[in-house]
């Protein structure tokens, strides 16, 4: 059957029950689809389309394509496309829907979670058999994994955010070229083990204000080796120290020596204005103005050459 308009041919049906049309054809109604017992077959390079309005002779504003064998395209010129599933609808201004769109952002395509009227912005999960990862709107730990995960780039994260481990530890960067390592509470920090987690390992252990080198299972304290060992302050020695060169007391003066019983029995320092050589008042309390160079150790009262 040939149907024709004008005498132009405009659309047949063969003998096979297909239809052939030579343009756009419209089926049902604008509340009402069509029904076929077979599937719809379009040629090639034909879409399927809708209108933007109620009638039919609307602009066609949204097409699907074949672009290729097994290729199916969301496409309209030059016109950036969304595609929407959708959790829940109630009507245009009340609903929750995941987009994969070009039109929300320019020239950057956008994978996420919408919401209007009553409905939440959902999570965004990516899985891959028993590995996911998971992106929670709005939350401080905003990208949650429960696997590895690998790169083969930078990974740059906002300056306020970190690296956590789940209720362990996190790693931060509170200022410009620092680092942060703390307890999930941000509140304190134990240990920090290097190559293994028993006693073959060494580790650095925070104990309050102190810095100690122990074994990784913290068990016992551990060898520390250096070329140079510079003291600000005090260091404390659990067991021996071994020195392959030379131990530098820094020099001073009696007078910048400061209290013998707040250092303690058995602290050592040296001197250079002594009134007295080594040889003349080893034993004795040390006494400046002079010009002697001389070493003094803490009785736990005063500083005695020797």
């Amino acid at each position: 059957m040939d149907l024709q308009v004008g005498g132009v041919s405009k659309a047949s049906i063969r003998k096979d029950g297909a239809i052939a049309g030579l343009g756009a054809a419209t089926f049902g109604s604008e509340t009402a689809g069509v029904v076929l017992s077979a599937g719809l077959t379009l040629y090639n390079n034909g879409y399927l389309g809708w209108a933007s309005s109620g009638s039919s002779l609307g602009t066609i504003d949204t097409k699907l394509y074949r672009d290729a064998a097994n290729t199916l395209a969301l496409r309209n010129g030059t016109a950036a496309q969304k595609f929407s599933v959708y959790n829940t609808y109630t009507d245009a201004s009340n609903y929750e829907r995941g987009v994969f769109d070009w039109a929300g952002t320019a020239n950057t395509l956008r994978i996420g979670t919408e919401a209007a009227g009553t409905g939440t912005v959902r999570n965004i999960q990516l899985v891959a058999g028993s590995n996911s990862v998971t992106m929670t709107p709005g939350a401080s730990n905003l990208l949650t994994l429960n696997g590895g995960l690998t790169t083969g780039g930078a990974v740059t994260l906002p300056a306020t955010q970190y690296v956590g481990f789940n209720t362990r530890s996190s790693i931060e960067a509170p200022a410009t070229g620092n680092i942060l390592l703390a307890d999930w509470a941000g509140t304190s920090f134990n240990l920090l083990q290097f190559g293994g987690t028993t006693s073959s390992f060494p580790a650095l252990r925070r104990s309050t204000t102190n810095l100690e080198v122990r074994l990784a299972d913290d068990s016992a304290y551990a060898p520390f080796t250096a070329g140079n060992i510079t003291a600000a302050g005090s260091t404390v020695f659990a067991t021996n120290m071994l020195a392959t060169g030379y131990i530098k007391t820094t020099a001073t003066t009696v007078g910048a020596l400061g209290s013998a019983s707040t250092a303690g029995a058995g602290a050592r320092s040296f001197v250079t204005d002594a009134n007295a050589t080594m040889a003349a008042g080893i034993g004795t309390a040390v006494v400046g103005g002079g010009a002697n160079k001389v070493p003094v150790y803490s009785d736990g009262t005063n500083w005695l050459i020797g």
